[in-house]
């Protein structure tokens, strides 16, 4: 329901200002790495992408489509042995993916022509999240196997928020720095737990 209101919105918007809307194409992404443990063997991976087309209705607000995705993976290094057998476990390893469509609101806080232009993006989000767990097991022999061990997918409305930081290059192309966030719908007190850092370059057409 909330989804089919807000696409209503987005198609009666778009429609008003067809003959004068400005569209942005923007894209951006996002990397991260820790080791730790002893022996440096333990590591976590982060990989984010997303993609944005902003239709601006008035000179400083647009309605905003996007699309995210992520990767998180946490390799985890062990030594359990496993009973009755001559194997041990050496490994866990946790991998989430994370798929996002967004529908929402962007604001500007400056006019398009200044170096600097902060804004911000909130709306409706369809979450698609799939998570997979894998063992490593090693033989006596030395040979290692990867055995799946569990996996679940869900699906969540949820909402998304971004704080964007623009920095103009030339007329039509800028340099942004993102922070994004999704929770679920109306636990605005989760925002915080899941913030991801993005560097990208959005397009004016």
């Amino acid at each position: 329901m909330i989804a089919r209101r807000l696409t209503t919105l987005f198609l009666t918007l778009l429609f008003m200002s067809s003959g004068h809307a400005i569209t942005e194409l923007s894209g951006s992404i996002g990397y991260d790495k820790s080791v730790y443990g002893e022996g440096r063997d333990d590591v976590v991976r982060s990989r984010s992408y997303q993609g944005a087309v902003a239709f601006y209705f008035t000179t400083l607000t647009a309605i905003e489509l996007n699309y995210f995705w992520s990767n998180e993976s946490n390799l985890q290094t062990v030594s359990v042995p496993v009973p009755g057998t001559n194997s041990t476990i050496t490994g866990l390893e946790n991998d989430i993916m994370t798929t996002v469509y967004g529908i929402g609101l962007r604001q500007s806080f400056a006019p398009r022509k200044s170096f600097i232009q902060p804004m911000v993006s909130i709306g409706y989000a369809k979450q698609f999240v799939e998570n997979s767990t894998y063992i490593s097991v090693r033989d006596n022999g030395g040979a290692t196997a990867v055995v799946p061990d569990t996996f679940y997918k869900n699906r969540y409305d949820s909402v998304f928020g971004s704080f964007i930081l623009k920095f103009s290059l030339t007329r039509t192309l800028s340099l942004t720095f993102t922070v994004k966030t999704v929770f679920p719908a109306f636990e605005f007190d989760k925002a915080r737990d899941d913030m991801k850092y993005l560097v990208g370059f959005s397009w004016i057409l």
